[in-house]
């Protein structure tokens, strides 16, 4: 099981499962019934918006390039396919694992529906708090941090 999910510095969108090996059509699929949906809900009236995803072989596919394409009022942001992961949202999901696994051994049966449950639980206490804002908020200090360390990683979490 796999999960898909976007953050803006307002908190966190939608969390979804996905396929395991997710399709570039899955994921066309998902940013126009999940993201788009979802970002025109958390912002009601927004007309332009940037958006950062990896460079995933599913991310860069045709279909998905197209679909871009298709709605210039996204700025999808160039991401190097040799950079540190410096996506915000990579803290989001770090919380989401760090939790499963302080749980103690016996303690919650493993399987993927608790996964999944326990995912939704983390990522819906983020709503309401300052967390995705203070992440966003941290970018630029965090791209200094990799300059000075001449692009090796950095040590962030929030």
């Amino acid at each position: 099981m796999s999960m898909w999910g976007w953050m803006s510095s307002a908190g966190p969108g939608e969390l979804v499962r996905t396929s395991p090996r997710m399709t570039a059509a899955e994921y066309v699929n998902i940013l126009q019934d999940v993201l788009l949906p979802s970002v025109e809900a958390m912002y009601f009236g927004l007309h332009q918006f940037i958006f950062v995803h990896d460079n995933s072989a599913v991310h860069k596919a045709r279909i998905v390039s197209e679909w871009f394409r298709e709605r210039p009022w996204i700025e999808v942001i160039d991401w190097s396919p040799k950079s540190p992961d410096l996506n915000p949202i990579e803290n989001l999901w770090a919380a989401v694992v760090r939790e499963w696994n302080d749980v103690e051994e016996g303690h919650y049966v493993r399987n993927r529906e608790q996964l999944y449950l326990h995912a939704q639980t983390v990522w819906e206490r983020f709503r309401g708090q300052n967390t995705c804002e203070n992440l966003v908020a941290l970018m630029p200090r965090r791209l200094e941090d990799v300059i000075a360390n001449n692009g090796f990683w950095t040590k962030y979490w929030f």
